[in-house]
């Protein structure tokens, strides 16, 4: 091959991997979502010293589950409520705020075949959320006087279209439902359950 037919040869293949990278369009970046609290309800004052909260519910961080990958987790969600919305206003006895369950598991559903499914958008997946608590009274001697549990549960389907950003729009959207409802009954159990201890 004469020289110059090399060079021109050696330029052309040189700029195909910049001409590629220029037509690749980068993401969209996700978006950021604002934590989930309770900031903006009304505090509960209780006859206790202090209140202290215990996570024991571990993120598996493999699939099925995804409350790993939300954009707010139950579990961060779940350790807001007792710091937003229970105020320690006594002496003697404390609260013991234990979070069992704050997971999110993916289940994949059944999408149509063949051409039906060539036209159709179907359900692809869909999240199982489950948050349960427990709040128990402890006297001074480390007995438990009084104890009560709630449990919220959530569920939500996407389309196998979804985008990552509409996934996380979909997570943050259960996410708040399944929190506001647990701060629903917490508050109810409070008043029904630990009543002697409102001030």
């Amino acid at each position: 091959m004469p020289p110059m037919r090399r060079r021109i040869l050696v330029a052309v293949l040189a700029a195909v991997p910049f001409w590629l990278g220029a037509c690749t369009t980068p993401a969209p970046p996700r978006p950021v979502y604002p934590p989930i609290t309770f900031e903006d309800q009304t505090p509960i004052r209780l006859d206790v010293s202090e209140v202290t909260v215990m996570l024991k519910y571990q993120a598996p961080g493999t699939s099925p589950n995804v409350d790993h990958l939300m954009p707010a987790r139950l579990s961060d969600a779940a350790q807001r409520w007792p710091a937003d919305r229970l105020v320690a206003a006594g002496a003697g006895f404390r609260v013991e705020f234990a979070i069992l369950d704050a997971s999110v598991v993916a289940v994949p559903l059944k999408t149509s075949t063949g051409l039906t499914g060539l036209v159709t958008k179907d359900q692809s997946e869909r999240y199982d959320a489950k948050v349960a608590v427990e709040m128990r009274i402890v006297d001074t001697l480390g007995r438990v006087v009084a104890s009560a549990r709630a449990e919220a549960v959530r569920s939500r389907s996407v389309r196998e279209d979804v985008t990552l950003s509409e996934r996380d729009q979909a997570w943050y959207e259960m996410a708040k439902d399944i929190m506001g409802e647990l701060d629903k009954q917490l508050e109810q159990t409070v008043k029904t359950v630990l009543f002697p201890y409102l001030l």
